[in-house]
């Protein structure tokens, strides 16, 4: 009896299907890729044929049919004179029948064909995909949708499953579908509290834009975890965090219970410390709400039942794997030809075989570094271009050689353009090379880029305003910026670790604009150069998922040698790894909470194992005199250090080591003190002498909301003072890092253990703790200090800007509300401000009208 996998294989492998698979691979290619010089003929595709197969595999919801489906239907409809109307018929009704609707409609957009006239088509073809179509409708509460398979099989299971885990390519339309599915669960229930986990802070604003718009005026959005409103005002509906957010909205509200959980990127379980803190905020919420649905979503992995495995309950676990491929990927070889410098060929890979296109000419022969940014100018064509960089300054390096080769008269009359070069100059500094870049339609993106900046240049990217993008892996971590093509040499994840084959084929999901394309392609240089890729892709492969925490409790010896050794500070150059701190920080917490490792959803540990740790962390724990609140509260900060820190200050005398004000005059010397103890007790990269200076001294800059134009020419003036090289691109870097690395992340996590601590010692002591306490994670969190700056970033508006408009709005305390109030009724037009300033208010004022704006 043949299988339906049988069967798929069966009509891939039929001689003249795959042929003519292979020679549609092949012209659409040159089609687009006019710029190539001819290549040897292909075979002719025998387009009834290749239709017929493609029609038989519709039924088969299955990777490799989806994806042939796709290429014979495009490959098709952009043939021109050499199909007919009723073959180009017949096409579109295979994308309907597969449910992809933005391809179909694209079609139409382009005037390939009139999408209301498919009488060529056969009748059987015409009524067969009519009932498809009506399988994959769905009816929600206000609306209806036509789906595509996997959308339709995640909106069936998500009625009825407590546990979720999704997996699908990139461009499957899991975005669209949670923020339906987001929408029906709150128009079905009101009340409900519903948590979007972000994988970085930089896809939080992004999200909660989308969410607003799509959920409407009825509900509110929040994305900071801090309450900078009234007691009287309404409660959010919708909370976009990061596990980091995540876990300080859980131990502040102590009663905050999610109805539905829904993890992006849920990969990122895996990745160390940070994936620790994830399994903890999942595992704290699924406790708080025995009946809550906990969904994951992750890019195409081999094994997405991992993240469900072990739950316990009445709430079942299912898995979905989307097949559905709704935009065709090109994976194309370019090389040197052999004894030509100049000239490169260059290859599709497809169904395990290559097929050469073409060869290009580069006007000149390339230096060192230069192969890349010239293959991508010499390709890119219309934009839509992305060209993969280990490093920030590898992506600098790549964004300047596309910016000279453009040229001067690349240099239009964009207004945007014009705007975000002032912006950059306005918000990082005027020496930013950034700001001349854009110009030219030219950026670069990396992860320490101020987030107000990074989103600005997304959009003018969507927007093929920026045709170049060079950029580091960032876009392996959430960021949703879908291109036409990718450029990639040698790539690393990271400036050191070789990119595995699955991260490979996660960025290659970016290729391909569903909607806008009909397919996308990965440019990969130099495959056949030794030593130029450890991995050479050629086959799609699944990414596998693991769980960091799971990895480290698999081998429960780690974390009692390390209890044993006394929980010691863990980092580069430390004995212990940083995941197993954070392990023990996890199960501690657990255990304060009065639940077993052994309960933990997730992690499926042996029952033996799980006992004896349990019994290790209560025995650690009876030695601990810090209020275990405060244990509970400070993730990936070992127990033990905190109770060394509570020794260390017992005797002390708290009003000299408490921190001050960060506006005060002597706070210099108050930060570089506490951050000494700190990395005595607690750990943290705050180094020693001169260098705990400088950052004691950024961390004050940047909560006074200093511009960060400022803290960078402050560094260049200290520099020139002491007859240093300033080269502004390196300086600028380093001051990025910094903020985002050690101000927004590291710095908040240490200090505002110290903090607590410190105001534990000082409650048992019956003496005060300034409020400052309180609000030392949100100053260094948002850069600035008082309540009507961060109700001003609460509300959307950049840091930049809230600086800008503080300098306005002298009441220092100002709630959320009060602030919008002011926003409303204020006339900024007559006040002397950037230009960006203005336009975002603007832009804020018309979606409080408009009823899409919220915290």
């Amino acid at each position: 009896m043949t299988t339906p996998v049988d069967f798929v294989d069966q009509v891939l492998a039929l001689p003249g299907f795959k042929n003519s698979l292979s020679s549609a691979a092949v012209l659409t290619l040159r089609q687009e890729l006019d710029m190539l010089d001819d290549g040897p003929s292909v075979a002719p595709v025998n387009w009834n044929f290749a239709l017929m197969c493609a029609s038989a595999l519709t039924a088969y919801e299955r990777e490799s049919a989806s994806e042939a489906v796709l290429r014979v239907a495009q490959s098709c409809l952009l043939a021109g004179d050499s199909t007919t109307s009723e073959q180009k018929a017949a096409a579109l009704l295979l994308l309907q029948r597969e449910g992809n609707v933005r391809a179909a409609e694209l079609a139409g957009k382009k005037r390939i064909i009139d999408l209301t006239d498919l009488h060529g088509a056969p009748p059987e073809l015409r009524l067969d995909a009519s009932a498809r179509v009506s399988e994959l409708t769905i009816e929600s509460s206000d609306s209806s949708f036509v789906l595509n398979s996997f959308q339709k099989d995640f909106w069936d299971r998500a009625q009825d499953s407590g546990w979720l885990s999704i997996s699908a390519p990139t461009s499957a339309g899991k975005s669209f579908i949670v923020r339906t599915w987001i929408k029906e669960c709150l128009t079905r229930n009101p009340d409900a509290k519903i948590v979007y986990l972000a994988p970085t802070r930089a896809l939080i604003e992004e999200v909660s834009t989308g969410l607003r718009a799509e959920i409407g005026p009825d509900f509110t959005v929040q994305t900071l975890p801090w309450n900078l409103q009234h007691s009287d005002a309404p409660s959010a509906s919708v909370f976009v965090f990061t596990q980091e957010r995540l876990h300080i909205h859980l131990t502040s509200i102590g009663d905050f219970s999610p109805d539905l959980v829904f993890v992006d990127e849920a990969q990122n379980i895996g990745s160390s410390s940070r994936g620790i803190l994830m399994s903890q905020v999942i595992s704290e919420c699924a406790s708080r709400n025995k009946v809550a649905q906990i969904i994951f979503a992750s890019p195409l992995s081999d094994n997405p039942e991992i993240l469900i495995q072990s739950v316990t309950g009445n709430q079942p676990g299912q898995h979905i794997t989307g097949e559905s491929v709704t935009v065709t990927q090109n994976l194309i070889y370019v090389n040197q030809i052999p004894r030509k410098p100049r000239q490169y060929s260059l290859r599709n890979r497809y169904r395990g075989e290559e097929h050469l296109l073409g060869s290009l000419e580069l006007p000149d022969v390339p230096l060192q570094g230069q192969k890349l940014p010239r293959l991508a100018h010499a390709l890119g064509g219309d934009g839509g271009n992305l060209i993969y960089a280990n490093r920030p300054s590898d992506s600098e390096s790549y964004a300047r050689e596309i910016y000279n080769l453009l040229g001067p008269e690349a240099e239009g009359h964009s207004e945007e353009l014009a705007d975000l070069s002032e912006f950059i100059r306005e918000t990082v500094h005027e020496n930013y090379l950034l700001a001349s870049y854009v110009r030219r339609g030219v950026a670069f993106h990396y992860g320490d880029i101020p987030l107000s900046l990074k989103l600005r240049i997304e959009e003018q990217f969507k927007k093929g305003n920026i045709k170049y993008l060079a950029c580091t892996s960032t876009l392996l971590e959430g960021v949703n910026l879908p291109c036409r093509n990718i450029f990639i040499r040698n790539p690393k994840k990271g400036s050191k670790n070789d990119m595995t084959l699955s991260d490979f084929w996660n960025l290659a999901g970016r290729a391909g604009r569903w909607g806008a394309e009909f397919q996308g392609n990965i440019f990969c240089i130099d495959t056949d150069k030794s030593g130029a890729w450890k991995n050479i892709p050629t086959d799609r492969v699944r990414m596998p998922i693991s769980i960091s925490a799971k990895s480290v409790l698999d081998a429960p010896s780690a974390i009692v040698n390390y209890i044993e050794h006394g929980a010691p500070k863990t980092g580069p150059s430390t004995e212990f790894r940083p995941e197993v701190e954070s392990t023990l920080s996890f199960i501690t917490a657990e255990s304060i909470r009065g639940r077993s490792v052994a309960d933990i959803p997730g992690l499926d540990l042996m029952a033996g194992a799980s006992k004896d740790l349990d019994s290790k962390v209560t025995e650690m724990l009876e030695g601990i005199a810090v209020d275990h609140e405060v244990v509970a509260r400070h993730f990936g900060v070992s127990p033990l250090s905190m109770e060394r820190l509570r020794v260390a200050i017992a005797e002390a005398d708290l009003s000299t080591i408490q921190l001050t004000d960060p506006r005060a005059d002597d706070a210099l010397d108050s930060f570089r003190d506490a951050l000494a103890v700190v990395d005595e007790h607690l750990g943290g990269p705050f180094g020693n002498g001169q260098y705990r200076l400088m950052i004691a001294n950024l961390l004050i800059n940047w909560m006074r909301g200093r511009p960060l134009r400022t803290i960078i020419e402050n560094k260049a003036q200290y520099r020139r003072d002491n007859n240093l090289d300033v080269n502004y691109p390196t300086l600028i870097r380093e001051v990025l890092a910094q903020v985002e690395k050690i101000a927004r992340f590291e710095a908040p996590k240490y200090l505002s253990c110290y903090s607590d601590i410190l105001k534990s010692e000082a409650t048992r002591r019956g003496t005060e703790v300034p409020d400052l306490m309180e609000d030392i994670r949100l100053m260094l969190e948002l850069g600035v200090t008082r309540r009507t700056d961060m109700s001003l970033i609460a509300n959307g508006l950049s840091r930049a800007s809230a600086i800008h408009l503080g300098l306005l709005f002298t009441t220092p305390d100002l709630d959320e509300t009060a602030v919008l109030d002011l926003l409303l009724t204020h006339n900024f037009e007559v006040e002397s401000l950037p230009s960006f300033v203005r336009k975002e208010v603007r832009a804020l004022v018309e979606r409080l009208r408009d009823g899409t704006s919220a915290r």
